[in-house]
């Protein structure tokens, strides 16, 4: 897998700094560049009337704009990011110069700088998952964990896995952030329960019995589905649980302490509408630590 390029927005919260935290870390691992984009308004203010036309940026703002993320990133002890200003609509100018680059990782908090505690998505984040053709990375808030090796480490990566190809592409990029990281690579598979309705064939099984099987049944195909090559590249576990998906993606995140979390989902088309609401959208909203969603 290559990354030669990553893309982080940043509004100078500490949330964005956080974010820029991980992509300066992957971007070490893969000799990436990267990109601080900070993005203005189209119009820099009204004149005070509603009938004013609006006053635009001059070149002169701007260019101190630049320097304002310039010297944000460099707070941070960060040296040989670049940084950027576009003018427009947060998630378009974030989706268009991702795709102008063209950007292989874009890096992003999903808290950001209107504060009180609240999810971006619905707005920004939600847009731009839906539409980014490269992976993404949303980094939730830092949390205190006494147990963590370091606030941008992934020596305990957990892949999701459902057995579709956006779930394959899950699991070759999970691989390869392995074997950068020396880290260990969790797989897990969740078992849904009967669902209530069921067809004829299986209406008499019982719950107990269907879920002891369904288990059985999917350790063995887990460990068939995984490639031979990825088990050379990183020491692997196998995982699998019964309940809904998200929670159990969450919850074996938790108990294994898990640093990152990679999924896949489903890539442009009709049935890309439906990504929120989906497992994908559950495990961004709610997990603790890092997330990369993988377009199938």
């Amino acid at each position: 897998m290559e990354i030669a390029r990553v893309l982080c927005p940043v509004d100078f919260s500490d949330f964005s700094r956080h974010a820029l935290d991980y992509a300066v870390t992957i971007a070490r691992w893969y000799h990436s560049t990267v990109t601080a984009l900070h993005v203005v308004p189209a119009t820099a203010l009204y004149a005070g009337l509603e009938t004013s036309p609006p006053i635009p940026w001059t070149s002169e703002e701007l260019e101190q704009i630049r320097l304002r993320v310039t010297r944000f990133v460099q707070q941070g002890g960060e040296r040989g990011v670049e940084a950027m200003v576009a003018e427009g609509g947060l998630a378009r100018e974030i989706l268009r110069e991702a795709e102008r680059m063209p950007a292989d990782l874009l890096v992003m908090g999903t808290h950001g700088r209107s504060g009180f505690e609240r999810f971006l998505l619905g707005s920004v984040t939600e847009n731009v998952l839906r539409h980014a053709s490269c992976p993404v990375l949303t980094v939730p808030p830092k949390i205190a964990d006494p147990v963590a090796t370091g606030s941008t480490s992934f020596r305990r990566i957990l892949c999701a896995i459902d057995f579709s190809p956006s779930s394959m592409k899950a699991l070759e990029f999970a691989s390869s952030l392995a074997q950068e990281a020396d880290a260990r690579l969790t797989l897990v598979h969740v078992v849904e329960p009967l669902p209530e309705f069921v067809p004829s064939t299986v209406r008499g099984l019982d719950p107990s019995e269907y879920e002891h099987a369904a288990l059985r049944k999917a350790r063995g195909d887990l460990h068939e589905w995984v490639p031979g090559g990825v088990r050379v590249h990183a020491a692997i576990k196998e995982i699998v649980v019964p309940g809904k998906s998200h929670q159990g993606i969450l919850s074996t995140a938790q108990k294994e302490q898990s640093e990152v979390i990679v999924i896949g989902v489903r890539g442009r088309g009709p049935v890309d509408r439906l990504f929120f609401g989906s497992t994908a959208n559950q495990i961004v909203r709610r997990s603790t630590c890092p997330v990369f969603t993988i377009k199938g």
